[in-house]
């Protein structure tokens, strides 16, 4: 294997973790805005909070969702109380990285 197609093989494999992360990310954004509306299954709300994410600031906000849900111990007070916080954290992920 040549230096070259060693390179390539990485690079594209760079780019796959890069859209994989995108869109981990803007799948857990519109999942925020959804719990900030009360609008969220308790499916969706399994499986987005169950998923660990080899994203270090995508995990870090789940953990802090968790952190709020398990407080408030109700969806609807968590949309009433934090309707605020969670937006903003969606419009966060949703920025490019910089």
């Amino acid at each position: 294997m040549t230096l070259w197609s060693t390179l390539k093989r990485r690079l594209n494999r760079f780019r796959l973790e890069l859209r994989r992360d995108a869109n981990a990310r803007r799948a857990f954004a519109d999942f925020l805005e959804r719990v900030g509306t009360s609008a969220e299954s308790d499916a969706h709300w399994e499986k987005h909070i169950v998923t660990h994410y080899d994203d270090g600031h995508l995990e870090r906000m789940r953990r802090d969702v968790v952190s709020l849900a398990m407080e408030v111990q109700d969806q609807r007070v968590l949309a009433t109380r934090h309707a605020v916080q969670l937006r903003e954290w969606a419009r966060e992920l949703r920025e490019p990285a910089v």
